[in-house]
């Protein structure tokens, strides 16, 4: 479980985030400290009951009146994302599952009064995208630029102890997105892993893998990767502490 990150904490990450990129003391009219706690708010009452657990919204537009939204002086989409990996956070240490990414836009409008906030929250689905070629962290492989072959062979990956024992998945798309939020193609209901733990890449016959920055890591026969790491039928690849196996589609 990720640790909860404290309102002033936050407000000391956004503030030192702010004055790195500009050179002016970050003073605005709302502090990020008092949108994250309303965000957390419009979070947990919107939570619906689900089989998985409590399902709530993953997008958020703050709006707010002109003059405070003019006092983050163009930094509105680094406010942002501090605030959807802080809000993310919050969801892990809540239990909560999301249908995709947390999204948070930041918005100006005349009919909101002056220092006040008005949320707007909805659950909106959101496809993974693999790490491109230079983004990803640590050492990678070349990347393949050959299309997949309509003939390619298929593959599985079933976990192969503890309690999901037997839950698999059959690997035949060019990708394949794992982990705990709902818009995965392989859904694990595992505490330890992330919502969007790691991707799969098929190419041919070839198989390779990346962690999306999971908070508990991805392995492959016991050794963590950091970035693209080819795999192979009876290769066992452990996403936080679920343990699974690699195995060629026999059906």
């Amino acid at each position: 479980m990720k640790r909860f990150r404290p309102f002033n904490r936050l407000e000391e990450t956004l503030e030192r985030a702010i004055e790195g990129s500009v050179d002016r003391v970050f003073k605005p009219s709302i502090q990020p400290s008092e949108i994250a706690r309303k965000l957390s708010r419009e979070m947990s009452e919107r939570q619906m009951a689900s089989v998985r657990g409590a399902i709530v919204p993953n997008a958020f537009v703050v709006s707010m009146h002109p003059d405070d939204f003019a006092s983050f002086a163009g930094n509105e989409e680094a406010i942002a994302g501090h605030l959807e990996s802080w809000l993310d956070d919050e969801a892990d240490r809540l239990g909560f599952v999301t249908a995709g990414r947390v999204e948070v836009e930041l918005a100006a409008s005349e009919t909101v009064r002056p220092r006040s906030i008005s949320i707007a929250s909805s659950m909106k689905e959101t496809r993974i995208a693999a790490p491109q070629p230079g983004q990803a962290v640590g050492q990678t492989e070349a990347f393949w630029v050959q299309p997949p072959r309509q003939s390619a062979p298929s593959f599985v990956i079933e976990v192969i102890a503890g309690p999901l024992t037997g839950l698999a998945h059959y690997i035949h798309k060019a990708e394949t997105s794992v982990g705990r939020s709902l818009d995965n193609d392989w859904v694990i209901d595992g505490a330890n892993v992330s919502r969007h733990h790691a991707v799969i890449e098929l190419n041919g016959s070839q198989l390779r893998i990346a962690d999306l920055r999971s908070t508990n890591g991805t392995f492959v026969n016991g050794r963590q990767i950091l970035g693209w790491t080819a795999v192979y039928p009876g290769d066992l690849i452990t996403f936080g502490v679920v343990e699974t196996r690699i195995g060629h589609d026999l059906r």
